[in-house]
């Protein structure tokens, strides 16, 4: 699995809006970590309003909708869309690069992971609805910082875009207004490593999620929003978790410090040894966790990363407290 997790971060390295200058550059990761917090706010928006959606579906194909470009690359919609032919050939190549990443998973997560790749139903237009709404915030953002050359055409046009999806899904209407209470989108990160910090850590949760059936993805990627959005956003997050849920999500969003230390280790190195050593904490901890032992199976995700196999984990003696680890 960590072939897999290898591979889809480095969506980091592709570049979106490629033709066009912008004050930020924006990584195909920090833009899936954007969908997927949009996904999570959708999907609890929907679930107050009595709506019967599978949110852990909704999470996970938000976190995977470009994991095949890192294979593909990111092809700009005028190209991709230029005519019939282009976009059915373009639609294969996706299609083969699907199975590409699917092979660097295990066997038998392979049909899960493959189903989320592509749900279909509302869960999906939902979810590529964000993915529009995320442009308007790049836009805005753009133009916020004086890139009006660049972005005010792309910004009036997916104003009117969003103004179409608001008529359409009633949950996109209200996430616009709860994202608009003021002039300024509320849902601002302010630094790259936020994003691919968040990005990195939904990976990880949702492979754990795989592992580990009693996992409730939804439940842990509100939790890894909570966290990385401001208090503004926060406050109308649902994250009422409980003591296994917190504990995984913690030990997750220091595997996410681990890899930020890892690409940067010049600087980090401190900080990584560090996190390396909390994070064999946490992963030695969960055998104390109901369903322990399946849970500490979670090691096959960090084992390239701290030096734990899952006969060390499982072996080894517990002598760490679930207050050591929380």
């Amino acid at each position: 699995m960590s072939g897999f997790l290898s591979l889809a971060l480095r969506q980091r390295h592709i570049k979106r809006w490629a033709l066009m200058d912008c004050v930020h550059d924006e990584s195909v990761l920090e833009h899936s970590a954007m969908v997927a917090i949009l996904t999570v706010l959708v999907g609890q928006i929907a679930r107050k309003q009595g709506k019967d959606l599978d949110i852990t579906t909704m999470v996970a194909h938000a976190v995977l909708h470009d994991v095949p470009e890192v294979i593909c690359q990111d092809l700009i919609a005028p190209i991709k869309n230029a005519n019939p032919g282009i976009k059915r050939e373009y639609g294969k190549l996706e299609t083969e690069a699907c199975h590409t990443v699917l092979t660097t998973l295990p066997v038998a997560m392979q049909e899960q992971v493959a189903f989320w790749f592509a749900p279909g139903g509302m869960e999906q237009e939902l979810v590529k609805a964000c993915d529009k709404y995320a442009t308007l915030i790049k836009s805005e953002q753009e133009v916020a910082a004086g890139n009006q050359f660049e972005f005010a055409d792309a910004l009036a046009k997916t104003r009117q875009l969003v103004e179409e999806l608001c008529v359409q899904y009633p949950e996109i209407a209200e996430l616009h207004q709860l994202l608009h209470r003021t002039e300024r989108c509320e849902l601002d990160f302010g630094t790259q490593q936020s994003l691919e910090h968040c990005a990195t850590s939904l990976l990880a949760a949702l492979l754990g999620s795989l592992v580990w059936q009693g996992m409730q993805l939804d439940a842990v990627a509100s939790y890894l929003v909570y966290v990385a959005t401001s208090q503004v956003i926060a406050d109308e997050i649902d994250c009422e978790a409980d003591p296994t849920t917190a504990c995984f999500s913690k030990a997750i969003l220091l595997y996410a410090d681990h890899v930020l230390c890892a690409k940067n280790a010049t600087s980090y190195r401190g900080t990584q040894q560090a996190t390396n050593q909390k994070l064999k904490a946490r992963v030695l901890g969960y055998r104390e966790l109901p369903h322990g032992q399946s849970l500490s199976t979670l090691a096959l995700i960090f084992s390239d990363s701290i030096g734990l196999t899952v006969d060390q984990v499982l072996k080894q003696p517990v002598n760490t407290s679930l207050e050591a680890v929380s």
